[in-house]
């Protein structure tokens, strides 16, 4: 059963690396938290254990369990280089990736007070690997996970740096809608996404505020107000 979910996964990253090309972060999400996987799978609750962090906390997994996330938002870095990975999501399984690729490590930071479900890994295979169907809900947890990471770190692909700043403004408006009491400063945020240079990023965010296409206030990115162009 673990070697035809392995191969299953394999083959749906692929697919899903080319329809993601085509998709956004917004529409990847929107799909997801639609699914009702996590929250309709009494067994995960049942066999769960509840546990709160505050905001700031550090959080690194266990190797022993696997924690679903019922509310709140952390930001996943690669656990040596301390690379940035992105922003977690609702029912997102921490330490799922690193059950099945050991090599894989993250640590998290709680950007809000996070709630989250806590099971033994023994538990959690064992809640999906009941039905075909419940497999298959498995599988697609991982391969939306495995899109909302293309697609964080998709702007490093991306033929200019000002068209990375373009995307980074998008998501920006978009993690604001979404995440509660969002301070960030779109400037720090871009940086720290990227590997722009601040005086560029100041560069490009001064000159679309003077152009009337974004409005910044203390900081942040309050709005943008008309399409960017396409080239700086």
């Amino acid at each position: 059963m673990f070697f035809l979910l392995i191969c299953s996964i394999n083959i749906l990253q692929r697919i899903t690396f080319k329809n993601t090309m085509m998709k956004t972060f917004e529409e990847i999400h929107t799909k997801y938290i639609s699914l009702d996987i996590i929250r309709e799978n009494h067994r995960l609750i049942d066999l769960s254990e509840e546990i709160k962090l505050g905001r700031g906390d550090e959080f690194i997994p266990s190797s022993k369990f696997i924690y679903m996330i019922t509310s709140g938002y952390m930001s996943m870095y690669l656990y040596e280089t301390e690379q940035l990975v992105g922003l977690t999501i609702e029912f997102m399984p921490i330490g799922l990736v690193e059950a099945i690729t050991p090599p894989a490590k993250f640590r998290y930071i709680c950007e809000t007070p996070v709630v989250m479900l806590k099971l033994s890994r023994k538990d959690f295979f064992n809640a999906f690997f009941i039905t075909h169907k419940e497999t298959e809900e498995l599988i697609t947890v991982l391969t939306n996970m495995f899109s909302f990471t293309i697609h964080s770190n998709i702007n490093n692909t991306n033929e200019t740096a000002y068209e990375s700043i373009v995307s980074m403004l998008h998501r920006y408006m978009y993690r604001k809608d979404h995440v509660v009491d969002f301070k960030e400063g779109i400037a720090s945020f871009i940086v720290k996404r990227t590997k722009i240079s601040k005086s560029y990023v100041f560069e490009v965010l001064s000159s679309l505020k003077e152009g009337g296409y974004i409005t910044v206030s203390k900081g942040k990115l309050l709005s943008i107000n008309k399409k960017l162009p396409s080239g700086y």
